[in-house]
């Protein structure tokens, strides 16, 4: 597990466990939601994402520290959250296998290349894998007003923990609603959004960690979403993940001249 320094984003006295536990209780809600519309059915989606990922960081740890490895639990929270959100975030229909090989691919990459959402990654994958046998991804029907409630829920909560670097979920999900008005509107593209808000975008590790770059990286994000495909949109993102970093150095580089 990486640990989280407190640094001019997020002051308070969480630590990593703690941010981690409190994103999972907030994805309580939209769980229990999408298995009341999937039933019994989704349960086995869900399983399988997190078997398949906590599986994956295990080997990766074993492999790590081969001579002394000590099974914890807290070592894996991480994986078992971007297992969660993979779930939330990829078309119903994905196939059992898919859902599998993309999990396992996408922590993998995301061990070898530091600052690299695995979440956008396995997102990347199931995409091409509808592309390639030309399927249709299918989201859920959900109705409008739960969907809201459960956003509003999940994310006070986030920001009464603090617990997320909210002020990216804030500007990119305000901005990019905006992406309604040049695309058709549809209850399964506004959960998308929320899902890329509140969990994927302000991820902790491959999104800016001071407060302006969070700022530049949130309207910029939001720009990639209203003019870009879906496709394009994850792989654009997957690329300003990496030169993140370099935005955190130029943005401090800057405060420190002006000082």
């Amino acid at each position: 597990m990486k640990k989280l320094i407190n640094g001019p984003y997020i002051k308070s006295s969480n630590n990593s466990n703690k941010i981690m536990y409190n994103i999972l209780i907030s994805m309580i809600p939209f769980v229990i939601y999408r298995f009341y519309l999937t039933k019994m059915e989704d349960i086995v989606l869900l399983l399988i994402s997190m078997s398949f990922t906590l599986l994956t960081s295990i080997i990766h740890e074993i492999i790590k520290n081969i001579k002394d490895y000590k099974f914890e639990f807290k070592n894996h929270l991480y994986s078992l959250i971007m297992s969660i959100v993979i779930y939330l975030f990829i078309p119903y229909n994905t196939p059992l296998i898919v859902v599998a090989l993309s999990n396992i691919l996408s922590i993998t990459i995301s061990k070898i290349i530091k600052n690299i959402n695995p979440i956008l990654i396995s997102g990347l994958i199931i995409n091409i894998y509808f592309y390639v046998v030309k399927l249709k991804p299918l989201y859920l029907n959900m109705d409008l007003l739960i969907l809201i409630i459960i956003f509003v829920i999940s994310l006070s909560y986030l920001i009464i923990k603090r617990a997320f670097k909210f002020r990216i979920a804030l500007i990119f999900i305000s901005i990019s609603i905006f992406s309604f008005i040049l695309k058709s509107f549809s209850i399964s593209n506004l959960y998308i959004l929320f899902i890329l808000g509140i969990y994927i975008l302000p991820e902790l590790y491959s999104s800016p960690k001071s407060a302006y770059a969070c700022y530049i990286y949130s309207i910029l994000c939001s720009i990639l979403y209203i003019l870009l495909p879906f496709e394009y949109f994850i792989v654009s993102i997957i690329i300003l993940n990496i030169f993140n970093k370099y935005l955190d150095l130029n943005i401090a580089y800057f405060l420190a001249l002006k000082n």
